[in-house]
């Protein structure tokens, strides 16, 4: 649907034919579905990430910007922002946060402030950089509970990139206190977003490593369930829940049904062995490479 409709915005921009549009207007939705496009791509890790139409998208905003005009500038802001989520995806950290520390310093983006910052913060851990992490997370959780809401989803993400940055510093305990919290708020907004199953995935990870089995096989359950119900269930994510929990049962000495679960993996794994020329083992790392890089 969105190739369609970027299309016929594509035609009527070439052929100047929009009767009742003006040319601004078409330039400008064109603009907007270029975005659109650009984030479909990064949220499914097509190659590229969606860089080139977000870089589209950016092209038009700044070629009908009105001078003096905030709502354009605006809107040149965010295309900007999105640039830096697909430079992350494609491990150009260094582009990204140079990106990001331009945005910071615009006075006009305060709207955006708290994804500015966000932003900011996952470039850091992806720099392995977790005390400025940290510093940056603090800010932009001040900024969102005041504009959002400390209930809301973009709360939610702050909560996952600061229990991302306990992991990192072996501060488990301090990592399962606020993930748990990231999922409380995740399950009370949207119980079975593919994001959900992310946090109940790595409080999986979390509470293997602090030698709780139990905890973790349930969490790894429940990330294993969301992956297969969510609204676009990924082959990679069902891939490494799967064998995350065949894992498990195994180290909780329950072999038979790890082997019944190592089988359903196995014919998971085929099913995404149609979709990617790459050939992921049976380690669930395997296939972090198939999940959005700010959940991995």
């Amino acid at each position: 649907m969105i190739n369609q409709a970027t299309r016929m915005c594509e035609r009527a921009q070439r052929s100047k034919t929009h009767p009742g549009y003006s040319s601004f207007f078409v330039s400008d939705l064109l603009g907007h579905l270029y975005s659109i496009k650009g984030s479909l791509e990064c949220v499914a890790n097509f190659p590229g990430h969606g860089l080139k139409w977000k870089q589209k998208c950016r092209a038009i905003h700044a070629q009908i910007m009105r001078p003096d005009h905030s709502e354009d500038k605006r809107w040149l802001d965010v295309a900007d922002m999105n640039i830096v989520v697909s430079l992350m995806a494609e491990d150009r950290f260094e582009e990204a946060l140079t990106l990001s520390d331009y945005l910071l310093e615009q006075k006009e983006s305060l709207a955006h402030r708290g994804t500015q910052l966000a932003n900011k913060c996952i470039c850091l851990i992806l720099h392995r950089r977790y005390d400025e992490g940290h510093l940056y997370c603090t800010q932009a959780m001040e900024v969102t509970k005041h504009s959002s809401g400390p209930e809301s989803a973009e709360a939610a993400i702050l909560h996952y990139y600061r229990g991302l940055l306990h992991y990192q510093q072996h501060n488990l305990e301090d990592a399962l206190s606020v993930l748990a919290e990231c999922l409380r708020v995740r399950h009370a907004l949207m119980p079975d977003h593919h994001f959900t199953g992310y946090v109940a995935y790595k409080l999986g990870v979390v509470t293997r490593e602090l030698g709780d089995l139990e905890s973790s096989i349930c969490f790894t359950r429940e990330s294993f369930r969301i992956a297969n119900t969510c609204l676009f269930p990924d082959p990679g994510q069902r891939c490494r829940a799967a064998f995350a929990l065949v894992r498990l049962l195994n180290e909780a000495g329950e072999y038979d049904w790890a082997n019944s679960m190592r089988n359903e993996a196995l014919e998971l794994r085929e099913k995404l062995f149609e979709t990617t020329s790459m050939r992921p083992g049976e380690d669930p790392n395997d296939y972090d490479q198939f999940i959005s890089f700010s959940h991995r």
